[in-house]
């Protein structure tokens, strides 16, 4: 069995910038738990999001892989929101409880 010896890694200088941007926005949303803006968890999910995108992409080689191995990731994360919303949304559906 034989290995592909001539893949395409990302560079020093990607891993580096991806680094430094995380660690932008790590200290974006630490600044942006200590004041009170309207809005903040939108924009703290925001961050965090683009944080685990670049996790994904850069540091568990995501973006060295096939576009299929992409969608296939991506249709599994959409699935996962659609039932974490579906959950979430459960009890709207439930009747009110009686009043004593």
């Amino acid at each position: 069995m034989t290995h592909d010896t001539a893949t395409n890694h990302l560079s020093i200088r990607a891993y580096v910038l991806t680094y430094v941007v995380l660690l932008v926005l790590a200290t974006g949303s630490w600044l942006l738990a200590g004041i009170h803006v309207p809005g903040a968890i939108a924009i703290g999910l925001g961050i965090g999001a683009i944080k685990a995108f670049l996790v994904l992409g850069y540091f568990m080689h995501l973006a060295e892989e096939p576009f299929s191995f992409k969608l296939v990731i991506a249709l599994s994360a959409m699935l996962v929101a659609v039932f974490v919303g579906l959950t979430a949304l459960d009890p709207l559906t439930r009747p009110g409880l009686p009043n004593p």
